[in-house]
């Protein structure tokens, strides 16, 4: 009887691995009448591509962008694609700017929400920070608070695009949505997908896709690698070889000669020298944990939300449209000599004021419509004590209700 090889490149494999290639093996068998073998591939992705190239009817694990070479340049169809959850990243531009494609952006200037010690492994990102005049004088606010940051930006004008994560530009209000238009989305950190020989993959994808409890069982076997798993593949292909060849490599180059092609091109990034990129991995690692926690527990409580603005440095308030605190950071909170539990619930009209004599109702409304996002402010402290201060405001959406972050600049 025929068999398809399945090429993978994982050492150990666990359980849920072991569960995730069974399903696979039983849909196969199920759809063609093949049996499936599994097979262990030491050197990694990259060895794995050279091996699929020479097979008429097999399937890999691969790279992102290693997908994408085997369907450009080989009969290879993705059946299943991994990533990690929640680290997907969209070019946003001012609607009416004229912009249209990634290249249309080179020599402007773009900010970009944390992630630029990715350059080594994210062309996308390589592509810009080569090409490009980083922004880099927005508060350096914890993350995800820096993507609100640069979309102030983008409205004044500072930045010409930026790079901000998904669910940051999703939680922005339709007004400004109505202003903005993305130019592509990409995941920070390249995934990896399945492929497979079209001759028999195109049968299995087919497949995969009209079988939900199939689907389910994959989604169940990603969550303990906290891979979120999509049963179409929808990587935008043309993105990340424009992003590729816009940096004077040929995609097939890149793919083919990974180590030399990407050390090239991370060398010709003059903006960020790779001896910044060890102290960027550790705050890449805590940013990653913090982001994980911070979706997960942003819908439990006040008291959680209050915990997950809480900066040491910068000074931040979350408020309703009807005024009400719903957590301040522990910088501004030293500033206005009050604590969490005195605020948190109460309205800002008895300690925040516009310079400018705008009831704090109209502000908020103005806010709200997108009319102003920065203005001149006064608080009163504890006692009879006060302060002018500016501060820049954001329209944001959590838990389907419609919050305004206010940041003190």
């Amino acid at each position: 009887m025929p068999t398809i090889k399945i090429y993978h490149p994982f050492r150990n494999v666990n359980q849920n691995l072991k569960g995730l290639i069974a399903i696979l093996s039983d849909l196969t068998e199920e759809v063609l009448g093949i049996e499936t073998e599994e097979i262990y591939v030491g050197e990694g992705f990259s060895e794995m591509v050279k091996l699929l190239k020479n097979e008429k009817s097999a399937a890999g694990f691969v790279s992102d962008y290693e997908a994408i070479y085997l369907e450009t340049f080989y009969d290879y169809v993705p059946i299943m694609r991994f990533k990690v959850a929640k680290l997907d990243k969209v070019i946003v531009v001012n609607r009416n700017a004229g912009y249209n494609r990634i290249s249309d952006l080179k020599g402007k200037t773009i900010g970009i929400q944390s992630g630029k010690e990715l350059q080594i492994v994210n062309p996308v990102v390589s592509f810009f920070i080569k090409n490009c005049s980083v922004f880099n004088e927005y508060p350096q606010m914890f993350f995800p608070l820096s993507g609100y940051s640069l979309i102030d930006g983008l409205f004044e004008n500072v930045m010409d695009a930026v790079l901000i994560l998904d669910n940051v530009y999703n939680s922005l209000g339709e007004n400004q949505k109505k202003e903005l238009k993305t130019l592509g989305k990409f995941s920070c950190i390249p995934g990896f997908a399945l492929a497979m020989s079209a001759n028999v993959g195109e049968k299995i994808r087919d497949a995969l896709i009209g079988k939900e409890e199939v689907i389910e069982k994959f989604r169940n076997v990603c969550t303990s690698y906290d891979f979120k798993f999509e049963p179409s593949f929808d990587i935008d292909r043309s993105l990340v070889i424009e992003a590729v060849e816009g940096q004077g490599v040929s995609f097939k180059d890149y793919v083919e000669n990974p180590e030399s092609i990407t050390w090239t091109i991370a060398d010709s990034v003059d903006s960020w020298r790779i001896k910044e990129l060890k102290e960027r991995v550790y705050n890449l690692t805590r940013f990653n944990e913090k982001l994980v926690e911070m979706y997960k527990s942003v819908k439990q409580s006040r008291d959680e939300l209050s915990s997950l603005i809480d900066s040491p440095v910068e000074k931040i308030i979350l408020f309703s449209k009807e005024g009400r605190v719903y957590g301040v950071s522990r910088s501004f909170l030293k500033e206005l000599k009050y604590t969490r539990k005195e605020l948190i619930g109460k309205k800002i009209h008895s300690f925040l004021y516009s310079q400018d004599n705008i009831p704090i109702d109209t502000l908020i409304d103005k806010i709200d419509y997108g009319l102003i996002r920065s203005c001149r402010m006064r608080i009163k402290k504890r006692g009879v004590a006060y302060a002018d201060i500016k501060m820049n405001f954001s329209v944001i959406e959590l838990d389907n209700k419609k919050l305004i972050l206010g940041v003190v600049i």
